[in-house]
């Protein structure tokens, strides 16, 4: 707490309105925990969190074959980046990929059965070992509801105003 008393005062003593400080502060500083306990979790399976989100967004696409690009869009990452971590699930085998029918350029992408093996694996080992969930089975079910719902909308606020539309809208 003294982090957040400082920057507080720092920043107010340039003029600046620092109401949002504290919730900034302890929103950037969860995330960077999160990910570091996630990242741990997540490496026993030989995947970082990353690889996790990328399996889990093909995992809920149904079977349905997702075009690369659409898939970056939704993890808000760069095709560089998506094409990097798809090599990497494809060599592990949880990844299939094959060229667009339509479009040579593009390609689709499907979980494999390893894929899903893995989710399952990570999603297990998450529910068990992560401190977050620990702590949240704590909360009683109204704040449970409440924190659902405050971080919900705050996500939709984010997806509206700061991360890029797509050519179709």
């Amino acid at each position: 707490m003294g982090q957040v008393q400082k920057g507080s005062a720092y920043f107010g003593a340039l003029g600046m309105e620092v109401g949002h400080f504290a919730p900034l502060w302890h929103l950037l500083k969860v995330a960077q925990l999160l990910e570091t306990e996630l990242n741990r979790i997540s490496a026993r399976s030989n995947l970082s969190i990353s690889d996790f989100h990328l399996l889990c967004a093909l995992m809920m696409e149904d079977d349905e074959p997702v075009r690369a690009t659409d898939l970056a869009h939704m993890l808000n990452v760069s095709d560089a980046a998506l094409s990097i971590r798809v090599r990497k699930l494809a060599a592990m085998e949880m990844v299939e990929r094959r060229d667009h029918p339509q479009d040579q350029r593009a390609h689709l992408l499907r979980i494999a059965a390893r894929g899903l093996a893995a989710v399952q694996d990570v999603a297990s080992a998450i529910e068990k070992d992560a401190s977050f969930i620990s702590w949240f089975r704590q909360l009683p079910n109204e704040d449970r509801q409440k924190l659902g719902d405050m971080l919900g909308s705050f996500h939709i606020f984010l997806n509206r105003h700061f991360l890029p539309i797509s050519r179709s809208d």
